[in-house]
């Protein structure tokens, strides 16, 4: 279900955006950030990810997850990306360069409600868990945008078919497409 906001301003309803939270295991350095308005940490969810946790408070300007599209098959990749890093930061530089350090590594997000003020926080909803799959920095020499690809838990279940159209030749004798894709592919013309 879908609201649009200018029917809920039309009810004389204010908009309220959640305050989200996030969560990325990185080895030795573990990301722990909320978009509410300070640096929250929680107790007595039964959540380990959560409970006694520091997150750090990231303005939603600078921080941002990208939307969470499911579907009978899982969810499409999800992004998030921390803007206004003053570059070069070799810590992060060095934490990219080691992808054992991150990928593979498990994301969570989840939601907060609000009471009805919108001052306290009520539940915390789990909405997504991912595996980090791959990390990028753009930018310039002054500023530099970080972005993490993060798939599905259902996507590292799944294991690659190991096809390929280069076996063709094992079907139809004769066929010598694979041979001749692989020496164009290295630059050597025609096989």
């Amino acid at each position: 279900m879908t609201f649009d906001p200018a029917t809920l301003d039309m009810l004389g309803r204010d908009v309220v955006r959640p305050p989200f939270l996030a969560w990325l295991d990185i080895v030795g350095d573990p990301v722990r950030a909320t978009t509410w308005e300070t640096s929250l940490r929680l107790s007595g969810t039964g959540d380990p990810d959560l409970d006694d946790q520091l997150f750090s408070a990231v303005s939603p300007v600078m921080g941002s997850v990208s939307g969470v599209k499911r579907a009978t098959g899982g969810t499409e990749t999800v992004t998030a990306t921390l803007s206004g890093i003053v570059g070069p930061n070799s810590d992060l530089l060095n934490v990219l360069g080691d992808e054992t350090k991150w990928k593979g590594r498990v994301a969570r997000l989840w939601f907060l409600t609000l009471n009805s003020a919108g001052d306290r926080v009520g539940a915390v909803v789990p909405f997504y868990t991912g595996r980090m799959v791959g990390f990028a920095i753009s930018g310039s020499a002054k500023q530099q945008t970080a972005k993490i690809t993060i798939e599905s838990y259902l996507a590292s279940l799944t294991a690659a078919s190991n096809r390929t159209y280069l076996d063709q030749a094992d079907f139809t004798p004769g066929d010598v497409s694979a041979s001749l894709t692989l020496a164009v592919a290295n630059g050597a013309g025609t096989p």
